[in-house]
């Protein structure tokens, strides 16, 4: 008869009923995982092309004229930054005959000074369909982050257009003339899309309202103005 001890009847051992013994932990724990963390880099600081310099750089009015002037660029200003079709055109014109009330402002002769620049040939592409306004740019060119936004952006193949709107009244006809706080301001954002379109080249170039006057600017003189890379 078998019973409750066993065979027989006695007990059973009790080395049967202990867990077998632990095995030792063959895995080395790998150095890193008990290091400190190294410390964190400090990012730099975003820069914002059009605040490197002030944008009325030497331009302060002085007579009520030239404020009524200043005025003038940037209604003509405004009325660029809602155009980019025949539509968007006739749409500005409404909007500068109820934001213009000043007798002052001949508003024939400011909408003609906007239809010579959108059906001048070299201007016609940023007033387009294909053509974006207020366009946001971040890109890091060397340890420099570049933030702001263009005016104008016109992608093409193997080439970036942008434009950027100036209000001041000093117009200069050729790119040697451009002051330095532009040359500044474009520079940066042509490093910036030179790093984000390393295949295209990239076109930059000046509206003055005021005049209004177009300046393309070479890459011969934003050179010297460029962030390291």
């Amino acid at each position: 008869h078998t019973g409750s001890n066993g065979a027989s009847g006695q007990p059973a051992s009790k080395g049967a009923e202990q867990a077998p013994a632990k095995t030792e932990n063959i895995y080395a724990l790998p150095p890193w995982l008990s290091a400190s963390a190294p410390d964190e880099q400090r990012p730099p600081r975003p820069l914002i092309p059009s605040r490197i310099d002030d944008d009325d750089f030497g331009d302060a009015p002085a007579t009520l004229a030239m404020r009524a002037a200043a005025e003038r660029g940037k209604l003509i200003h405004a009325l660029f930054e809602r155009v980019t079709d025949g539509a968007s055109l006739a749409a500005a014109e409404r909007w500068l005959d109820q934001n213009a009330r000043d007798a002052f402002f001949d508003k024939s002769k400011i909408m003609a000074d906007i239809r010579a620049v959108t059906d001048n040939p070299e201007c016609a592409a940023f007033f387009g369909p294909h053509a974006r306004a207020e366009v946001p740019l971040a890109a890091v060119v060397g340890e420099t982050v570049i933030t702001g936004r263009i005016d104008r952006l016109v992608i093409e193949p193997g080439l970036i257009r942008i434009l950027d709107f100036k209000t001041g009244r000093s117009v200069p006809s050729r790119e040697d003339d451009v002051s330095v706080p532009y040359l500044r301001q474009m520079a940066h954002y042509v490093a910036a899309l030179e790093t984000i379109f390393p295949d295209s080249t990239v076109e930059a170039s000046l509206l003055f309202t005021h005049a209004p006057g177009l300046v393309t600017l070479s890459d011969a003189i934003l050179t010297a103005y460029k962030p390291a890379s």
